[in-house]
């Protein structure tokens, strides 16, 4: 087996003008190494994970934080980092996270601070729990990131992957090994293992019961990428802790993107889960997965489904170079969709596809029904009469746009890049009529063999409901779901049932 990069990512920042700031505290007969930056009202105590340190976890954000409004105080805890000796204690099972939420109360109190939030990382996140549930009155907000509050069958599998360290890569090892020298390094991280793996021998509860103790507003945030501790654990947090929100980081190094060249784009894409069940999905005009179909991303069953979409060629990610409009665009994606897919080498999954996707996904059903395993689409038409054609124009003024789907799309392109590209795509459908006599596709429907699943919602303002029927009635294998509410894009605004809904007709 070759070098193994875990997903325990440490900063690596040394200064010796911010370690000269560090110094020891005596808590209860230990001495424990801390860092305190700035001297503003809102002290809050910075949780590093396991085997980490005031450096190597949080030395390069601790200086970003403003020290005028902030207090800023981050620990090596007790057998980790400079809190050494004692050496580390990895006895007592669950116990093992309460210690150094007592410790770490008793630090923040021996430094005057009767109040103050908690930010924890992996090991550091549980301990944060822990503290909060345990002096509510004590912790004024939580942040949280890469925890966990019991050990399942999938972490076990995880860990056992890391649990070697010879497949470390010498990069990841050699900070930790500097730091504490390889035998204590190696000791350390097998004692880890075992206590972990001991935990879940006992039923895999580690603070479970804890989280409703919590009552402080508590922010959750999760990384697609990461490899150590699935994304089930964060939504655990987010049900059981009840003053809770929960926030996914789709974006920059968090997420697992790839990119691959199809005609003249290099399109951007990511791949989830490793089911059986592949399924790509497009998401809608201007598309970009991030902003579109974050719900659907991380809420499919990773176990049966493998789920794919993309940056829509000359959008997102995907660019440049930008989208050069025809009146064929969609059918143009249908095109790369075909040969994208075949490149990473899937020769039959089932497609979906939103508003302008959803017609992508039509088009690639009626071209390509030897691929394609089953359909779903929703706000999609394959038609345009002047009623259609009236809203479009009406909504090529995008003053009258509003809601956070316009606010996130200015964010990406641009409110110059948004407005023409906007507007450009309504002039298309608005042609359908015009130049096509309203026929998109709707003539060529009965061609689609695969079981395909209409959702549609009677609020949709720019499609409206009689495309659902339409479809439903012209494709030969098809079911329509009415939903009341949900507007033009219910995925969004009822993922949970969304996701279900559509996986069970996928499943079937």
């Amino acid at each position: 087996m070759g070098s193994f990069t875990p997903v325990i990512i440490r900063s690596g920042v040394h200064t010796s003008s911010r370690t000269m700031a560090q110094r020891k505290v005596n808590v209860s007969g230990i001495d424990i190494n801390v860092e305190k930056i700035g001297n503003g009202p809102h002290a809050f105590l910075c949780l590093p994970g396991a085997l980490g340190s005031i450096e190597s976890d949080f030395g390069s954000l601790l200086p970003k934080f403003s020290q005028s409004k902030f207090t800023v105080v981050a620990w090596d805890p007790p057998g980790f980092g400079k809190s050494r000796p004692p050496n580390r204690d990895f006895s007592g099972g669950a116990q093992y996270f309460h210690r150094d939420a007592v410790w770490a109360n008793e630090l923040m109190n021996s430094l005057g601070f009767s109040q103050y939030s908690l930010l924890g990382w992996s090991d550091g996140a549980n301990t944060a729990c822990v503290l909060a549930a345990k002096f509510p009155t004590a912790v004024k907000k939580l942040v949280i990131w890469g925890g966990n509050s019991y050990i399942s069958e999938e972490d076990m599998k995880l860990y056992k992957h890391v649990e070697n360290l010879d497949n470390w890569s010498d990069r990841m090892k050699a900070p930790l090994i500097k730091m504490y020298g390889e035998e204590y390094f190696r000791k350390s991280w097998a004692e880890w293992n075992a206590l972990f793996a001991n935990l879940y021998k006992e039923g895999g509860d580690i603070f479970k019961n804890d989280l409703p103790n919590i009552k402080c507003p508590t922010f959750i945030i999760h990384g697609m990428k990461d490899a150590m501790v699935p994304y089930f654990h964060a939504e655990y947090f987010n049900k059981h802790i009840k003053n809770s929100s929960l926030v996914t980081a789709l974006q920059k190094q968090h997420i697992q993107n790839e990119r691959m060249e199809v005609g003249p784009y290099f399109i951007n894409y990511i791949k989830v889960g490793h089911g059986p069940h592949v399924v790509f999905c497009y998401p809608g005009i201007l598309g970009s997965y991030r902003i579109q179909l974050p719900n659907q991303i991380l809420g499919f069953d990773r176990e049966r489904f493998t789920f794919v979409t993309w940056d829509q060629p000359g959008y997102g990610r995907s660019r440049p170079p930008e989208r050069v409009f025809t009146d064929d665009s969609l059918a143009e994606d249908t095109y790369y969709l075909a040969k994208f897919m075949k490149a990473l080498g899937y020769k039959k999954y089932s497609v979906m596809g939103w508003s302008g996707g959803g017609n992508s996904a039509l088009l690639f059903a009626i071209q390509y029904p030897h691929i394609i395993n089953k359909l779903v689409v929703w706000g999609a038409f394959s038609y345009v009469n002047q009623e259609d054609a009236d809203i479009f124009k009406w909504f090529t003024n995008t003053d009258i746009l509003g809601g956070k789907m316009k606010d996130v799309l200015v964010e990406e392109y641009g409110e110059t890049f948004f407005n023409e590209h906007f507007v450009m795509w309504m002039n298309i459908f608005c042609r359908i009529h015009s130049v096509r006599k309203s026929e998109f596709c709707s003539k060529s429907l009965h061609k689609i063999s695969a079981p395909t699943l209409v959702l549609h919602s009677i609020q949709d303002t720019l499609v409206k409901s009689r495309h659902g029927e339409f479809l439903r009635d012209n494709i030969p294998n098809a079911r329509l779901e009415i939903w009341e509410k949900g507007g033009h894009n219910i995925h969004l605004r009822y993922p949970e049932r969304f996701n279900q809904t559509v996986q069970q007709f996928l499943l079937e």
